[in-house]
């Protein structure tokens, strides 16, 4: 985590993931929630860390996402340590 900088929650890590990967896939959230079979407002909480969802729910976002729960656990975990992107 960078210096001077609060930590960032497992919640926020995961949402910032999500949101990270919808955008490099060129996915609207509207979509995102279509093809994660959830709603808008539900996607919307889980990229600003406000909902912690289920691994069901996580993984059915990843598969929408065209990626695995796995792999966006790793994501989330190095955005959490401040582990910057290649």
């Amino acid at each position: 985590m960078p210096i001077g900088q609060p930590p960032v929650t497992p919640e926020v890590a995961m949402g910032r993931a999500i949101a990270a990967v919808r955008i490099i896939r060129g996915m609207s959230r509207t979509q995102l929630a279509a093809k994660g079979e959830c709603s808008y407002p539900y996607i919307c909480g889980i990229e600003n860390g406000n909902i912690s969802s289920s691994v069901r729910k996580l993984d059915k976002i990843a598969g929408a996402l065209n990626t695995t729960l796995g792999q966006l656990t790793k994501f989330a975990e190095e955005i959490e340590l401040g582990i910057p992107p290649i």
